[in-house]
């Protein structure tokens, strides 16, 4: 996955390091009585893939404790799922969850989100808090706003509460830093180990032996997972090199979150774990109508007039943050979906690495509105793009329910660069954005970056796709790029953004063995078949995972 480092034959290692990579010589020297041999017989081997952005611990507190709504199809399938989660679990006092897509309702609640009265009628004396797949917008019961405290005058910097247009009262959901008014519940240091473990074995399974770690929490603590990570580590349990962060909020004193920061690197740095990264979130997502545009929203998202989102930062207070993080060695990491929220990120990184960093290596993710002169803007200032290919085609859930009536045609067709931002020159890493993305499969990433259309099984049998410009699907086919420019992305340009790229990201000498064997070799399989692909075996400094 280097420029100057072809395709080999062999590949031998030695403890937990590449020590040959070249020919095919069976009398090397290299090769002793001791020595595994593994034949591939057909099969590929690639470096161990880089998810760029994972929510720790994934979706594992909804699947072992919680509620799982992410299968949920339909209005109904939620309500039941809900219904049938109370019912088997009557002990609880509360009721978390996570996964519902707000697309799936009607009218209003498509904008504002799901009434609370749907809630109410399942159950009226417990709270139930339960966010959406994004993990921007919250939808409560009546007694989870009694309960926290929260009313149609609440204010939070950053957030909104919907109420009623007409009535003025709680309509539902809470959005942005305004989830945070309902605390997250707590875990056991056992349950949290199970969860991780959980996460781990899903992420490996798929290829992964490096991820760029955030928060699953939604308070404003930092991730509480790293006293966790530390005892899996001592302990051999830890299948990962993990590149560590914790969120910049607003509202909260910068400098002494920072310090923070710097305080759980100081205590948790080890080999496998470095914690070197400031999450900041710029705007919020197209479907909570949160997210910061240069023009305003159409009127299907049941805005006022003229209405473009907010941008959750003041600018000064944006570019100081980051200017001092990346004064203190962190690199810095902006959630930022809208044009307007890109170009507000854009503007505060170009001031803050002229003054604080001569090797910025800072990422803007998502990227879903980018205009054409902020992708130039964004090569010339060397920031890399962490993309979602995942999400880069016409999702039936979510391109004709909200996509296309919330941004109009224009707009929506353009959704997702990918090609564009590679010929302005920018570097690019993927993610799942797993839990957002409920199953990380790379292969489902890689065949909508060479496809921009269905990506997986399920939906290329649904809507009978034979070809890969069936429009059922298609998003911007000239957004399209190459097997090898997605695999970049998944391996020597993750590393580069974790600062890694001497250690891992490609089949070199001295780097660590983290190597996957995959059935089928990517640059030979059909486009509408690369999501078929599997991952075979995960060897991860040097020795071999069971998977």
């Amino acid at each position: 996955m280097e420029e100057d480092f072809p395709t080999v034959e062999a590949v031998a290692i030695s403890g937990d390091r590449i020590i040959y990579a070249g020919s095919h010589t069976p009398d090397s020297k290299y090769i002793g009585p001791s020595t595994r041999i593994l034949h591939l017989e057909g099969k590929s081997m690639y470096p161990g893939f880089v998810e760029s952005h994972v929510h720790i611990p994934g979706n594992a507190y909804n699947v072992l404790y919680n509620l799982d709504l992410s299968a949920a199809g339909t209005v109904d399938e939620i309500l039941e799922a809900v219904r049938h989660f109370i019912e088997a679990n009557p002990d609880k006092k509360e009721y978390f969850g996570r996964g519902f897509n707000g697309s799936l309702f009607p009218d209003e609640e498509k904008s504002l989100g799901p009434k609370k009265e749907r809630l109410d009628e399942i159950c009226r004396d417990k709270p139930i808090a339960l966010s959406d797949f994004g993990g921007h917008i919250r939808w409560l019961n009546s007694e989870a706003f009694r309960k926290y405290g929260i009313t149609a005058d609440t204010e939070v910097e950053g957030g909104v509460i919907e109420t009623d247009p007409r009535t003025g009262q709680l309509w539902g959901t809470i959005k942005e830093e305004a989830r945070f008014l309902v605390p997250d519940p707590s875990f056991t240091h056992e349950e949290k180990k199970k969860a991780f473990l959980f996460m781990q074995s899903l992420l490996n399974k798929f290829g992964y032996t490096t991820i760029m770690g955030l928060r699953a929490s939604a308070s404003p603590d930092p991730l509480p997972m790293y006293p966790v990570i530390a005892d899996l580590e001592k302990k051999g349990k830890l299948t990962m090199n993990i590149a560590g962060s914790r969120e910049i909020k607003v509202g909260y004193d910068t400098d002494s979150q920072i310090k923070d920061l710097l305080k759980q690197k100081e205590t948790y740095d080890s080999n496998l774990l470095n914690i070197h990264i400031a999450k900041f979130f710029v705007d919020g997502t197209v479907e909570a109508a949160t997210a910061y545009l240069l023009s305003p929203y159409e009127p299907a998202a049941k805005q006022n007039p003229g209405y473009t989102g907010e941008v959750l930062w003041d600018r000064g207070a944006l570019t100081y943050a980051m200017k001092e993080a990346m004064r203190h060695g962190l690199d810095i990491h902006v959630h930022a979906i809208g044009d307007g929220a890109v170009r507000f990120a854009v503007d505060a990184l170009e001031e803050a690495q002229a003054v604080s960093q001569a090797d910025p290596r800072n990422t803007i993710t998502h990227l879903q509105l980018v205009s054409e002169e902020d992708k130039k803007r964004m090569a010339d200032a060397r920031i890399i793009g962490c993309v979602n290919p995942y999400w880069q085609y016409k999702d039936k859930n979510l391109y004709d329910t909200v996509e296309l009536p919330f941004l109009g045609k224009d707009r929506a067709e353009s959704e997702y660069p990918l090609a564009s931002l590679l010929k302005a020159g920018m570097i690019l890493t993927t993610a799942a954005d797993h839990p957002i993305t409920p199953e990380p499969n790379p292969f489902y990433a890689i065949q909508a970056g060479v496809t921009r259309n269905f990506n997986n099984p399920h939906d290329i049998k649904k809507y009978g796709m034979t070809d890969i410009n069936d429009p059922a699907g298609l998003l911007g086919k000239e957004e399209r790029v190459s097997v090898h420019e997605m695999l970049k992305t998944l391996t020597i340009n993750g590393a580069y953004a974790l600062r890694m790229e001497d250690q891992i990201g490609s089949i070199r000498p001295g780097k660590y063995a983290d190597l996957i064997i995959t059935e089928q070799d990517l640059y030979k399989q059909d486009p509408l078949c690369l999501c078929e692909n599997r991952v075979l075996k995960v060897i991860f400094h040097g020795r071999e995972l069971p998977l």
